[in-house]
């Protein structure tokens, strides 16, 4: 497994994989916000590339790990009620995640909390923001369960508890280097949701399609958008060396979801090849750049103590 090689290369992983997340995010959440088409740049504040709920949520998710020594749902509705900014317009939370994250904020229980009425299809910001699941869990088996527990805390619907937990198989595959083009035959393999499996089972014969053709063969529904994990799955399969790409892929046919959809085809590319070919001075104009290095930091040596090796 990954995090058992040299320390720096360990802390260069996870923080690869969590930079990622956020620089898909950064790219994709000015086209979710006005639903349009991909620029070269996001949302500037002070001067940086703003951040969304999915980095939020996931930097948040890395710490609960760090600090319960693995997955607690009551102190991580705890983390988001207490420092989720849903007031921010730039967090760009979902409805449904907010309303979610609200009611625990006033004193009722996660579980609870989570009957939202208003999902409106797919809201895959849990799935996005599971990747810290993949880097500390060194079991497949147990990353899985773990990225549907994280996922429960705000939905009530199985299919974005499924998504969550094959977005993490996934990243465990790339992290020991599964060639892309296999992926989604083991995911269709471990997808429970006949959508999502129907979804995974298309992708072997997209990944040279033309984007426009490969949207509309993503889509659940004919004339609809792409599935936001199946759009993120073939824009990492087009351009699994290069998280830039793959992220402006995602996001440029998954409009409503492009947040959401940039942040996995980044985090799978930063996985797979690092971040190699992205500019050090546009990783550091990243808003969250600082703490994700603080949180690549806390899961490394949490991983290691935890799993009984002292760094």
């Amino acid at each position: 497994m990954p995090l058992l090689e040299v320390e720096d290369n360990a802390v260069e992983l996870i923080r690869n994989v969590l930079l990622g997340t956020a620089l898909g995010e950064a790219l994709g959440l000015p086209v979710a916000m006005a639903g349009g088409s991909i620029g070269s740049e996001a949302i500037l504040v002070n001067g940086l590339y703003a951040y969304g709920s999915v980095t939020e949520m996931m930097l948040l998710l890395a710490e609960n790990l760090a600090e319960n020594c693995g997955f607690n749902p009551k102190s991580y509705a705890e983390a988001l009620a207490k420092r989720a900014d849903l007031e921010n317009p730039l967090r760009f939370y979902h409805p449904a995640t907010a309303a979610a994250i609200a009611g625990i904020r006033r004193g009722e229980p996660w579980w609870k909390a989570r009957e939202q009425p208003f999902q409106n299809g797919p809201r895959l910001d849990a799935a996005a923001r599971a990747a810290p699941i993949a880097l500390f869990y060194r079991s497949q088996r147990v990353a899985a369960s773990m990225a549907e527990a994280q996922a429960l805390v705000t939905h009530n619907s199985s299919h974005d508890a499924e998504a969550a937990r094959l977005y993490v198989i996934a990243l465990h595959h790339t992290l020991y280097r599964l060639d892309p083009g296999q992926l989604p035959l083991v995911l269709e393999d471990e997808a429970q949701d006949t959508l999502l499996r129907e979804l995974m089972a298309r992708l072997p014969d997209l990944a040279g399609e033309p984007i426009d053709r490969a949207a509309k063969l993503l889509a659940p529904l004919p004339g609809g958008e792409p599935h936001p994990l199946a759009a993120a799955l073939y824009a990492y399969m087009r351009s699994p060396e290069n998280p830039l790409e793959a992220a402006r892929t995602a996001a440029g046919i998954a409009v409503g979801s492009a947040d959401t959809a940039a942040a996995m085809a980044a985090a799978l590319a930063a996985a797979y090849q690092g971040l190699r070919q992205i500019d050090d001075i546009l990783l550091e104009r990243l808003e969250a750049a600082e703490w994700v290095e603080m949180a690549s930091h806390q899961l490394y040596n949490a991983s290691r103590i935890c799993h009984g090796e002292e760094p």
